[in-house]
Parts: structure tokens; sequence; C-alpha cells
């Protein structure tokens, strides 16, 4: 078994590769001030929404879940402002 980014593993079989994700999960309490939605972080960073989802499902991001998101379709998937604004920082740099 081999590992590819934070929480991704891989498992050489044959001729065959499946991949592994690995779901770690901790109660936090950040303040709102330090959770950005979905959409603002596509927005911050100039992707589509299922680009941002597909980054959080790589492993690019920390996804945190508001388990008390009154609409769970709107605001209960969020991410840590400062992963997006170090992600914009590098692409501006870069």
């Amino acid at each position: 078994m081999g590992y590819n980014g934070a929480n991704l593993a891989y498992v050489e079989k044959g001729e065959q590769m499946y991949t592994v994700k690995r779901v770690h999960y901790e109660r936090i309490e950040p303040s709102p001030a330090d959770l950005i939605t979905i959409k603002q972080a596509a927005d911050a960073l100039g992707l589509t929404i299922p680009g941002v989802v597909a980054a959080l499902n790589r492993g690019r991001f920390t996804e945190i879940i508001n388990e008390d998101a009154p609409n769970p379709q709107r605001e209960r998937r969020l991410l840590l402002r400062s992963e997006v604004e170090a992600r914009l920082a590098a692409q501006v740099a870069g």
C-alpha cells in the first residue's frame, strides 16, 4: 500500500490499482470567521463549485461538516479559510 496525499492511499493488486479514501473525524469548535463555504472558496479561487468539491475529495482541503446547518444542501460542508487563503496566495505567487 502506498500513500498519495493527506488522506488517500492506493493499493496495487496485480494489474489493478484501487484508491482508498481514509477519513478521520474529530470534534472541533472553530470560529465562524475561520470557515468558508464551498461557493465562497470557488469564487475566491476562480474555480467552479465542482472544482472545489473535487479538490476536497482529493484531500487538498480540510472539510468541516456543520451538523447544525438549517439547510443540509447549503452551508453544511465548509472549508478552513486559512487553507483557501494559502492556496490563493500560492496561485498568485506561482
